[in-house]
């Protein structure tokens, strides 16, 4: 409701733009027909905006089902900008993104880059079925490798991006976290696991 005792609706809404995420339904309804109202609460990302005396069960519930379609859509469009397809790693953007958190907050991080020497002979010589099942596998394998705070990303068809955080860390700990990335990686990829 635009009308809260604390604050107003858009208060709310923007607060829960700011503290959510962008891509959850948030259906403003209120009693004033104000249009500078309903244009802001629209600028502030509601996704519809009704007025309780014209509302009916019907327009609700439409209000609600594209409200929910369209916040699913938005979701979709983002990942699909920020996150591999194949992998479902991060990818560029949000490397990017964390890569400028991290130096504005003069965070100390670990920067590694991996390149699978002779990937493209895989592809070649056994379809690209099995060359994408050998990058999910290496991912998930690199995923379980990080600890929870590290960003893993793929950058390329062969190419991932490693962001160790941790200011306590020292560059022999950074050195054994690597190895044991090596390890996983180097680790051969039984095809009896390809299903």
């Amino acid at each position: 409701d635009y009308r809260l005792g604390i604050g107003s609706g858009l208060t709310l809404l923007d607060n829960i733009r700011k503290s959510v995420n962008n891509h959850c339904a948030v259906i403003m309804i209120t009693g004033l027909g104000d249009e500078q109202i309903a244009a802001e609460a629209m600028r502030l990302g509601a996704s519809d905006y009704l007025l309780k005396n014209q509302l009916k069960s019907a327009q609700l519930i439409h209000s609600i089902s594209s409200s929910i379609q369209r916040a699913s859509s938005e979701k979709k469009l983002h990942d699909m900008a920020h996150y591999d397809s194949l992998t479902g790693l991060a990818s560029r953007p949000i490397l990017i993104d964390q890569l400028q958190q991290a130096i504005t907050s003069h965070q100390k991080l670990a920067v590694a880059y991996l390149d699978l020497d002779n990937f493209k002979p895989i592809n070649d010589k056994y379809g690209h079925e099995i060359g994408d099942f050998v990058l999910k596998t290496i991912a998930q394998r690199l995923q379980s490798t990080l600890r929870k705070k590290d960003t893993l990303a793929r950058i390329g068809g062969d190419e991932f991006i490693l962001l160790l955080r941790g200011a306590a860390h020292t560059i022999q700990e950074y050195e054994i976290l690597l190895q044991e990335v090596l390890i996983e990686v180097n680790d051969p990829i039984k095809l009896a696991e390809f299903s």
